[in-house]
C-alpha cells in the first residue's frame, strides 16, 4: 500500500472511533451530564479495584505515574485535587477533563470511570 493511502485508511479509521466514542461519551459532544452521580463510588471488589488498577494504567499513567505519583500530571497521591476530591467530583474531573490544562476528558464509559 503507498503511504498515502496508509495514512488516509488510518485517519479514517480514526475518525470513526472518535465519532463512535462521542456518541457514548456526552463529554465529547458538548452535551451535559446526563442522570444523578453517586456520591460514592459504587465499584469497591477486588474485581473492581482490579480492573480499575488495569484502566488506570491504561488510559492515566502515562501523564500521573506509575503509582499515582505525578509527572506530567498532577501527583494523584498528594489528597489535594484542583476540581474536589469527593468520588462524586472526580468522578465530573475524568469525564470532562479540567479545563486550562492538559487534561483531557477520558474516552471511556461511565462505569470504567
Amino acid at each position: 500500500m503507498k503511504p498515502v493511502r496508509v495514512v488516509a485508511l488510518s485517519l479514517a479509521i480514526l475518525v470513526t472511533i472518535t465519532a463512535a466514542q462521542a456518541q457514548q461519551n456526552p463529554a465529547l459532544t458538548g452535551e451535559p451530564l446526563i442522570g444523578a452521580l453517586p456520591e460514592v463510588n459504587p465499584f469497591e471488589t477486588e474485581a473492581d479495584i482490579q480492573q480499575g488498577a488495569a484502566l488506570f494504567q491504561t488510559h492515566c499513567s502515562y501523564c500521573h505515574g506509575v503509582r499515582g505519583e505525578g509527572g506530567r500530571g498532577a501527583d494523584l497521591t498528594a489528597g489535594e485535587y484542583r476540581m474536589g476530591g469527593s468520588d462524586r467530583e472526580l468522578f465530573k474531573t475524568i469525564r470532562i477533563g479540567v479545563p486550562g490544562s492538559e487534561m483531557p476528558a477520558v474516552r471511556v464509559s461511565d462505569d470504567e470511570i
